[in-house]
């Protein structure tokens, strides 16, 4: 289903930004560890490693950063233009169903308690929705 598809857009690159914001907190945790004296090695060849050593990190840091901007712009205009198409629907209900679903990411059986349908009734009015979304 490509209309499907075009909906789970949007919580894959979420995804994708958050496993990138893990990995630059990773990179600056390491970048702020103090590593013990090594009084054994020369102390002048040991500090020229360690200062290429967080040279690289920073380096990496500032390329994930970067990355991750590019993302979260590429995010938030996806996110913008699947919010229009669901708002395009002509019923309201579907509309509210599938922003639901699709763009606050919750799960079929919490929007039907909150919406007080029934799960299987919640479920059927989803198939129809999508269908909607599916003919604009």
């Amino acid at each position: 289903m490509k209309h499907k598809d075009c909906l789970r857009r949007i919580r894959r690159l979420d995804v994708h930004i958050d496993q990138k914001i893990k990995e630059l907190e990773s990179l600056r945790a390491a970048a702020t560890r103090i590593s013990g004296a090594n009084y054994a090695r020369d102390p002048v060849s040991g500090g020229k490693k360690q200062e290429a050593r967080y040279t690289g990190i920073v380096e990496r840091t500032v390329d994930l950063e970067r990355e991750i901007e590019t993302e979260i712009d590429r995010f938030a205009d996806e996110r913008h233009e699947v919010i229009n198409c669901i708002q395009s629907l002509e019923n309201p209900l579907y509309s509210d169903i599938l922003f639901q679903r699709y763009v606050e990411y919750k799960p079929l059986y919490q929007i039907a308690k909150e919406m007080r349908y029934s799960y299987s009734r919640m479920r059927h009015m989803f198939g129809e929705a999508l269908r909607a979304f599916g003919s604009l």
